[in-house]
């Protein structure tokens, strides 16, 4: 009977031995999570000759971890069989080799590992301290994107996601900037030395941006819409600075191309001034808790000058324009003599055709001699590069006579386009 508990006790030894190896396996094939509870340690070996003292040095053995290499070396056997108890010498196992896999035994608490070599009674320990947990990593939003204050400034290592490769990291703050397209998990810690342990791993999520606002273009008044007043801002794709959008109670949220292509802050005239071409970013601003947006990118492409005479005729009270289609659209207005022209309140008719239109009345009104008749090419999108064109400037043509003379339109020059104006 003896003998069958002997054997059943070897038996039970044997298979926590084989558990061990397979978390040592386990550990050495993703070393990286090996520290995931790591902290400060005061490894090494100690000796004595019972469970409760660890004084004497009668072991022959020399006990010694390497949090580098991750193992646990013993030496000093002789060639004799190395038993190791993880009990405090309760129970004992025969260990294979001289060399233990270290992961298999690292604990959130302290840990002590006993070792003795056959024929001794002395022991000798090795102490595994508990995780390190001095470092932290508070995440704070900036007007530029995100960054972490780190608690630790020397010593420390990060990774991205929870597999990938520690990186040094010696500084007291950390920009998340790059993270924050998508959205990421980085891991933090204090680094492994031969005798000190990997601190406790600390998981900081950076979060996403906010998604872009929605933004549209108006090509033929000239302005953006969607904005909010006071939390949003712009800036031309080439500057640095952002402007925050803010207009009046009551006013619509709009906002002037001319203001932001042409830096116009005051009043300019839109029958002569051409828009610049220009890239324009917008986004939401930062708050105190809350990142600034991803940037929504509009392109407002070149401003055409206006029609001439040569494709625009008013004959007595008929319009003729030569290349309109509907590829090519035109379209017209026609203001009192003294109307002011306010591209945001006149209301345009379409032409599509190179038969005349007669504009004896528009809307209501009856068109009179001093009438002042306005044409552009009408915004359109390009059938072949599938862009939008902003409206041209426009041509003024003042009627001087409609019954049954030809008017000579009086047209006002329009700027010189230098270069080819390019698309996006």
């Amino acid at each position: 009977m003896r003998k069958f508990f002997k054997k059943i006790v070897v038996t039970a030894a044997l298979a926590a031995m084989f558990v061990c190896a397979a978390e040592g396996v386990k550990g050495n094939k993703d070393r990286s999570l090996v520290y995931a509870s790591s902290t400060t340690i005061n490894s090494g070996a100690t000796t004595g000759t019972g469970s409760s003292s660890s004084t004497t040095s009668k072991s022959s053995l020399t006990v010694k971890a390497n949090y580098l290499k991750e193992t646990i070396t013993v030496s000093g056997d002789g060639g004799k069989k190395v038993y190791m108890s993880t009990n405090k010498g309760k129970t004992w196992e025969l260990i294979e080799g001289t060399e233990l896999e270290l992961a298999c035994y690292l604990k959130t608490a302290d840990t002590e590992l006993y070792f003795k070599k056959a024929g001794e009674d002395a022991y000798a320990i090795l102490k595994l301290p508990k995780e390190e947990k001095t470092l932290t990593a508070k995440y704070v939003v900036t007007s530029t994107g995100g960054k972490l204050n780190l608690s630790v400034t020397t010593g420390v290592e990060y990774r991205k996601g929870t597999n990938g490769n520690w990186i040094t990291y010696d500084a007291a703050t950390f920009s998340t900037a790059r993270y924050e397209n998508t959205g990421f998990t980085l891991q933090f810690r204090t680094k492994a030395t031969e005798d000190k342990r990997a601190g406790k791993i600390v998981s900081v999520k950076i979060a996403k941006k906010p998604t872009a606002p929605s933004i549209s273009v108006d090509y033929s008044d000239l302005y953006l819409k969607g904005l909010k007043s006071g939390t949003m801002e712009y800036r031309l794709s080439t500057a640095s600075n952002w402007t925050t959008f803010s207009v009046l109670s009551g006013q619509a949220a709009l906002l002037d191309l001319y203001t932001v292509l042409n830096s116009a802050n005051g009043t300019v005239d839109k029958t002569t001034t051409l828009l610049k071409e220009g890239d324009i970013e917008v986004r939401t601003k930062a708050t105190e808790n809350k990142l600034a947006s991803a940037i929504r990118l509009v392109h407002i492409p070149a401003q055409q000058p206006a029609p001439t005479n040569a494709t625009v005729k008013l004959t007595n009270d008929t319009l003729v324009i030569s290349d309109a289609s509907t590829k090519k659209p035109y379209e017209y207005t026609i203001l009192a003599a003294n109307e002011a022209f306010d591209i945001s309140k006149v209301v345009w008719k379409k032409v599509t055709t190179t038969k005349g239109v007669s504009i004896k009345k528009f809307g209501s009104a009856l068109t009179v001699n001093g009438s002042v008749v306005y044409v552009r090419l009408a915004s359109h999108k390009d059938t072949a590069t599938g862009e939008i064109s902003v409206a041209s400037l426009p041509m003024k043509i003042t009627v001087t006579g409609l019954s049954n003379a030809t008017a000579t339109p009086t047209v006002t020059p329009a700027p010189t386009v230098t270069g080819t104006p390019t698309t996006k």
